[in-house]
């Protein structure tokens, strides 16, 4: 069984908590995220006239922040660094491009086996290249992305250099017109949700990963206090009302389940749960058995990201729900089994490093 690392004091205070906490908080809603009818889309199952199907739709909008705040995270930790363009294709361009090559890869021999098919290495090849989700498993565009942020990574760290209040509230404001404002005038002027995807794209690959840096390093903490925090809460959950409202309207026009206002106002989540968890670690001295463990989880988010469609696949076979959804309601059911995920996610993670090849890679 392997062990949670040991670090010194030290090494403890090099490491920035707070961005070890949002990438667990993160993980455990990417998670959540890919839950379908039994989570994620949960409140499709209750009449509108309930208090079940607003919670579980508020809970719904709230996870979309997962994916964008690893990205703010990753600004945060990247942007500042100085590397030469060679040292960044060498090794993180290289090291994400064979993640993806090697989990698509394990993905397919998955399909394969639970299709009864046939191996074929250029059809992996293909479909690997022409990628499409559906293929084997839609949450590995992620690494896709991802490998594209880090080739642009040279041009965002010479962005962040001048990067001053005025540009960060520019940066906010755009992607608040383009995928807020713009959606819903789109909306309720012709009925018709119009598709901004490829400006979400963007946003990971600029404005999520400068608007993590600047409130890591720009964003004087001193400002904040407990009055302040409680009004961006009051202003997120305005919003996150607003996208159920939205996706109640739009979902009750056709009458088939949606999600295309859901990350409508993801900004704004994003910015506020970064904030606070920061606030929080400022004013929180953790021991140095807490830190070394929250480190340690932090370090292997990567890794239950990638294993965690396997193993949910794994416990729903399991009979998972039918056994659990007759002692408890279904919200405990579905948190539960995201924990259960995660924690499976962590334990093989923990193992999988201790594999010299892999413990490089995830």
């Amino acid at each position: 069984m392997s062990k949670i690392n040991v670090m010194t004091q030290n090494d403890v205070k090099n490491f920035k908590l707070h961005l070890e906490i949002i990438r667990i908080i993160a993980i455990f809603f990417v998670i959540f995220n890919h839950t379908g009818q039994e989570g994620y889309f949960l409140f499709y199952n209750y009449e509108p006239d309930t208090f079940s199907y607003w919670i579980y739709m508020f809970l719904s909008v709230f996870c979309k922040f997962s994916v964008p705040i690893f990205f703010a995270v990753s600004g945060a930790l990247l942007l500042k660094k100085e590397e030469d363009i060679k040292i960044i294709f060498s090794h993180r361009v290289f090291r994400m491009i064979s993640i993806t090559v090697l989990f698509s890869f394990l993905y397919y021999i998955l399909c394969l086996f639970l299709n009864n098919e046939n191996f074929n290495l250029l059809d992996f090849l293909k479909k690997f290249i022409l990628y499409n989700g559906y293929y084997w498993n839609s949450t590995l565009w992620f690494l896709y992305v991802f490998t594209i942020y880090l080739i642009l990574l040279p041009f965002l760290r010479e962005i962040v250099k001048n990067l001053t209040k005025k540009l960060y509230y520019y940066a906010v404001v755009i992607h608040l017109i383009f995928m807020s404002f713009f959606p819903i005038i789109y909306y309720s002027l012709s009925n018709e949700v119009s598709d901004f995807s490829l400006l979400e794209k963007i946003a990971f690959l600029s404005i999520f990963p400068i608007i993590g840096f600047y409130l890591e390093y720009k964003l004087p903490m001193q400002i904040l206090n407990f009055k302040r925090i409680l009004y961006l809460w009051t202003l997120n959950i305005i919003t996150i009302f607003i996208t159920c409202c939205l996706t109640h309207f739009k979902s009750q026009s056709i009458g088939v389940h949606i999600e295309d206002f859901h990350n409508s106002f993801v900004i704004i989540n994003c910015i506020v749960i970064y904030i606070t968890i920061k606030y929080i670690c400022c004013r929180i001295n953790f021991s140095k058995l807490v830190s070394n463990i929250l480190i340690s989880v932090g370090r292997c988010t990567l890794g239950i990201y990638l294993l965690h469609i396997s193993i949910m696949v794994l416990v729903s076979n399991m009979r998972y729900f039918e056994l659990f959804h007759r002692h408890l309601n279904h919200i405990l059911t579905i948190l539960i089994y995201c924990f259960l995920v995660f924690l499976i996610g962590l334990l093989m993670t923990l193992i999988l490093k201790k594999i010299p090849i892999v413990k490089h890679l995830i």
